[in-house]
């Protein structure tokens, strides 16, 4: 009799976190991030969401069974100083695919004509 999956990998754990877990900027860095990025390597998670900077990031972290997509979360009433788009959101989809996760990222941001349209969409896992 085959042994039944752990419930660890029958969820999909998101960690959110304010700070971003890379940043030059003194003021805006998970100032414990090493110790973070160990405990990500050893036991992982699905998907990293953070804030704090207010616009669109990706960078990949190392995990136990390949890359964890650590995404930083734009605000949807920011206005742009600089970035572009001003504001925008992202939509996930989770989904089972068998033994391993579906993850698809669909960025939608508010246009000049105040409109709401999709930027991109990917699949991240």
């Amino acid at each position: 009799m085959a042994a039944a999956p752990s419930l660890l990998c029958q969820a999909f754990r998101v960690l959110l976190i304010h700070h971003p877990l890379r940043s030059n900027a003194r003021t805006k860095r998970l100032t414990d991030s090493h110790l973070l990025l160990a405990l990500l390597k050893r036991h992982g998670v699905e998907l990293i969401l953070h804030g704090h900077d207010h616009v669109h990031s990706t960078i990949w972290v190392e995990g136990p069974k390949g890359a964890i997509p650590a995404i930083g979360v734009p605000s949807a009433s920011a206005v742009a100083h600089g970035h572009y788009p001003a504001a925008a959101y992202n939509l996930f989809s989770i989904e089972r695919d068998g033994e391993a996760w579906r993850l698809e990222q669909t960025i939608r941001a508010i246009d000049d004509s105040l409109r709401v349209r999709e930027l991109q969409k990917k699949r991240l896992l």
